[in-house]
């Protein structure tokens, strides 16, 4: 068994996950089953790779075609996903990407001298004496460099330059190694299609030299073990979120409760279903008509003056600040006070849009007014319009409010709302 970091990012990132596929997947049925699962996440980001890779390999490609391909994308998701509504949602995130790589990227690749398309399939190779994966989306060859891309179906607000830089290095030894480029430098970007937002990178001799140091090192501690304890865990949200293992891996459990309970709340409608009845007692009659949903930065400058004006205006309110006490668990705390409440109010700001805490509040939520109509979803756009419906394309069956009106104008239709709530 060989590894190098550079197989795949997340594998530096959480060597647990590395454990799982390479080594536990192959002798357990179980855990193989969980390293073939595909979330809906994964379905569109392969198709996204795909796609823009027929358009790549299509001579003459003109952009007049893209719906009819897009139209292809659609079909594809629903035959994958089985589900009508999530493949609507994914589909609206493969349509921004696909249509942001036509539009913006492709003119600009189609200047230069294509070296490599992907076909799916990550590429092996030595270098230094050391096996490398990697997996470069496209070489294109300019006057005085080499370009590498990798596409991103994801979004831009959770790139990490220390893990760019890491996938960098692999790619920099590819282009040496297997297109024999060792004059140009190599320049590597991650493009986040659905935004259009581009990180690029170039690497010194120095710097690759470190990080084939640094790779021959991992690869020697993890290749001689084949016991758990030897690839720590190392939880974080922008990783462990699409893990397929984080259901059997122990430290997630334990991240999951510190950082706001994540696995929980993702079905919070659930528990707060079954546990409705006693947090009703436990609220001792004292209802809140309005839960306000936000994250911690926006909490001084836009949650605490709205509460604020909720608070004159006589409409009860739940505010974690205000309903919590200290030692008082969070999840359980979240949970009453989404049972408890007849509305929710999602202060959707970029902060909010990278944070998985309160999506996973705005899940709860959406799935409430989906089942039964009992809760209203009354969203607030703090954040761009066009950039909240690129990440939750679900609210463009919204009426949302923008944040810019003002708090005297939402707060004084929010009442007549809660006066006439049905």
């Amino acid at each position: 068994m060989h590894w190098s970091k550079s197989r795949h990012v997340d594998y530096e990132a959480c060597p647990r996950k590395f454990f799982y596929s390479e080594i536990a997947a192959p002798r357990n049925p179980e855990i193989q089953v969980l390293t073939e699962a595909q979330s809906p996440q994964l379905v569109r980001h392969e198709l996204v790779r795909a796609t823009v890779s027929g358009i790549l390999k299509t001579d003459g490609w003109e952009y007049k075609q893209l719906p009819r391909v897009l139209k292809g994308c659609e079909k594809q998701l629903v035959t994958t996903l089985k589900d009508g509504q999530k493949a609507a949602a994914e589909h609206s995130i493969v349509s921004a990407c696909v249509t942001g790589f036509a539009k913006d990227v492709l003119p600009d690749v189609q200047d230069g001298k294509i070296l490599h398309i992907t076909d799916g399939n990550p590429v092996e190779f030595v270098y230094d004496g050391l096996t490398i994966f990697v997996h470069p989306e496209l070489a294109v060859r300019r006057a005085k460099r080499i370009e590498i891309y990798n596409w991103r179906s994801g979004s831009s607000g959770f790139h990490k330059d220390d893990e760019f830089r890491l996938k960098a290095g692999g790619l920099t030894c590819w282009a040496r190694a297997v297109l024999k480029e060792l004059t140009k430098p190599v320049v590597v970007y991650d493009y986040y299609l659905r935004d259009v937002t581009r990180y690029e990178v170039s690497l010194s001799d120095e710097e690759v030299r470190a990080f084939i140091a640094q790779a021959k090192e991992t690869a020697q501690r993890y290749g001689v073990s084949a016991r758990i304890a030897d690839f720590p865990s190392r939880p974080d949200w922008s990783h462990c979120r699409w893990c397929n293992y984080k259901g059997i891996c122990p430290e997630y459990e334990i991240f999951a409760e510190p950082d706001y309970g994540l696995r929980t709340l993702s079905s919070s409608l659930a528990e707060a279903e079954e546990t409705r009845e006693s947090a009703i007692l436990q609220a001792q009659g004292e209802f809140r008509s309005v839960f306000l949903s936000h994250v911690s930065e926006d909490k001084q400058q836009i949650v605490r003056p709205f509460a604020r004006a909720l608070e004159v205006a006589g409409i009860p309110f739940w505010l974690d600040e205000a309903e919590m006490k200290w030692g008082d668990s969070l999840v359980k705390g979240v949970n009453k006070g989404l049972a408890t409440s007849d509305f929710f109010i999602p202060f959707i700001s970029q902060k909010f849009i990278e944070r998985g805490w309160p999506e996973a509040e705005l899940g709860a939520a959406l799935t409430a007014q989906l089942t039964d109509g009992r809760k209203r979803l009354l969203p607030i756009f703090v954040a761009d319009k066009e950039e909240v419906l690129k990440e939750y394309p679900v609210l463009r069956g919204f009426i949302y409010k923008d944040w810019g009106v003002g708090i005297e104008t939402l707060v004084k239709e929010l009442k007549v709302i809660v006066g006439n709530p049905y």
